[in-house]
């Protein structure tokens, strides 16, 4: 019996203790950017990116580390995998800290699927404002359909050259696009029957468009997840990091835990 207890009390620490979390929500592509040499890795997808230019990277980043981008060269291309073009509900999410925002001379992309610069025709993009733009939005673009529309949802950054959290969330169920930077929430309503984001076939960036509007500053743990994360779910992932258990998880482990304690316990008797 006490052998049976000891095995117990083994696999319950292990389970509770040793694992990993498991992650929460849906999500499908990660990249905490904790690499400092080689591809970008995808901790739950497989699908690495690789690196464009010469990035600083092993820089001290919100989790660990971070890649710092310097406006002109550098970027990550992610390529065309349905992990980071999704087609229906999806949210991305990243920390960003910019640099010269107030000096640049054409928007700053942040995320990237819209294939050829200029006017968006395809896909989603993630950007900041080029000088001109002196209200310093941050926004976030879609092209969905069918028919293929064009949604536009934007705030005001409050601190452009400050650390932030922001959530870009495409939400045809409850026909809304939504942008969430730190605690603060803005919604575009999709027309009925916009469920779809229809793109070509261009690579996903991040940093930078197809050739151009490259991102000067600091990017950590981006995030593509596979459904329309709600508020509490973005501000979960703000507080604790991509891998933040949902809290049905969260009690799986918690129970796993108390029972491997309680069988060591016994052995101790």
């Amino acid at each position: 019996m006490k052998r049976l207890l000891a095995v117990a009390s083994i696999l319950g620490l292990a389970c509770g203790v040793c694992a990993s979390p498991a992650q929460a929500f849906l999500l499908s592509s990660a990249y905490q950017l904790e690499e400092t040499s080689g591809p970008v890795l995808d901790a739950v997808g497989g699908n690495d990116g690789s690196v464009i230019g010469s990035p600083t990277r092993g820089v001290p980043g919100v989790v660990g580390n971070a890649y710092r981008f310097d406006g002109s060269n550098d970027a990550i291309n992610l390529g065309t995998a349905s992990s980071v073009k999704p087609t229906g509900p999806f949210s991305i999410t990243m920390w960003f800290d910019a640099d010269n925002l107030a000096s640049l001379a054409s928007y700053a992309r942040l995320a990237d699927a819209s294939g050829p610069d200029g006017s968006i025709q395809w896909g989603y993009r993630l950007q900041l404002p080029k000088q001109s733009n002196t209200e310093r939005e941050i926004r976030g673009i879609v092209m969905a359909g069918p028919p293929k529309t064009r949604y536009d949802v934007f705030m005001d950054l409050p601190d452009p050259d400050g650390l932030h959290f922001v959530g870009l969330v495409f939400d045809p169920d409850n026909d809304q696009f939504r942008l969430r930077v730190d605690d603060t929430t803005q919604i575009k309503s999709l027309a009925a029957g916009d469920n779809n984001v229809i793109y070509n076939a261009a690579d996903v960036f991040i940093a930078k468009a197809a050739t151009a509007n490259r991102f000067d500053g600091l990017i950590d743990e981006i995030g593509f997840w596979g459904e329309a994360l709600t508020d509490g779910e973005l501000s979960a992932i703000r507080a604790g990091g991509l891998f933040v258990p949902e809290p049905a998880t969260l009690a799986v482990w918690s129970g796993l835990l108390a029972l491997g304690c309680l069988a060591w316990r016994r052995t101790r008797q």
